[in-house]
């Protein structure tokens, strides 16, 4: 009886967020100059040059070794192609050390995290076989200036900005970790407070994908562009019971992947049994009189709405 009524009332609260900028408003994303004269450098272009993908087989296997990457169109016919490159070969000297900026993943043999590089791969868009191959598993390459977020299979269109490879690290930082947990009250409160910064304050730290810490964006551009689109929401879902909700909190990550590009929307989960009793007690209004799992979304405009998310 849960799933259904979870999985079919999450969409509705999560599109209840905002509307997103529209291209005539004059704090909707641009697109930056680039360098339109690298036709000498067609079909691979300069960066990634050496991970040109020529075939479905070349896909699968970037796919199996490389649980996060960006995918990038190279075409002989699309100078277009060439206003990526500036972002791209700024991302470059992040991903170059994976000291630096990697992605963590669990080994199974070893049974330990290691740390796999973010790889950028190009794909030939000349090769109309390919594009037709890679579209039946859902990656589209809809322009030539088209840069993609790979996560185990599934790619995700960077929808910002070429000029400021920060907000692409930005994208990342949400598809590597699209659901926040949060493991305090401290932490829950200021997370639903809207009126502070747009962007989520560990976001800046590069937890999920630096394993120094590195800082990126200190110039704290991302906030800034949030705020002036005016659509800062936040969600947070409680659990109480992870085993008894576990296919629940699959749907909310998948959910929150597709929204990964939605940068004035984050969302969290917590699901600490004692921090949710704590929280019910010190802050009734987050809750139902009856039941302990809820999911709650505080809008830009700072109302709040509730789910609930207990059996029906």
């Amino acid at each position: 009886m849960k799933a259904p009524l979870f999985v079919l009332k999450v969409p509705l609260i999560l599109a209840l967020f905002s509307l997103r900028a529209t291209a005539t408003d004059s704090t909707a994303f641009v697109i930056g100059k680039g360098n339109t004269k690298c036709e000498d450098e067609l079909p691979t272009l300069s960066v990634a040059a050496e991970n040109t993908v020529r075939s479905r087989a070349d896909w699968d296997s970037y796919v199996e070794k490389y649980p996060l990457f960006v995918a990038a169109a190279a075409d002989s016919k699309c100078s277009g192609c060439c206003d990526s490159e500036p972002l791209l070969r700024d991302l470059e000297v992040f991903v170059k050390d994976k000291a630096v900026f990697s992605y963590a993943e669990k080994n199974k043999k070893q049974k330990k995290i290691v740390r796999k590089e973010v790889k950028i791969v190009r794909v030939d868009l000349a090769d109309k076989a390919l594009v037709e191959k890679l579209a039946e598993l859902g990656v589209w390459f809809p322009m030539g200036t088209t840069v993609l977020i790979v996560k185990e299979g599934r790619a995700f269109e960077y929808k910002g900005m070429w000029s400021d490879v920060n907000m692409l690290l930005h994208h990342l930082q949400r598809v590597a970790n699209p659901v926040v947990t949060l493991t305090s009250e401290e932490k829950v409160l200021s997370f639903l407070d809207t009126s502070q910064a747009s962007i989520w304050e560990d976001d800046y730290s590069g937890a999920a994908l630096s394993p120094k810490g590195v800082i990126f964006d200190p110039e704290r551009k991302m906030d800034k562009l949030a705020k002036l689109e005016g659509f800062n929401t936040r969600v947070v879902a409680f659990f109480f019971d992870k085993s008894e909700y576990a296919e629940e909190i699959k749907f909310l990550t998948s959910s929150a992947l597709f929204l990964s590009s939605r940068y004035g929307l984050r969302i969290g989960l917590v699901t600490d049994q004692r921090l949710i009793t704590k929280l019910k007690k010190s802050h009734p209004d987050l809750f139902f009189d009856v039941g302990m799992s809820v999911m709650v979304l505080r809008r830009y405009d700072g109302a709040l709405m509730k789910l609930n998310v207990a059996d029906a």
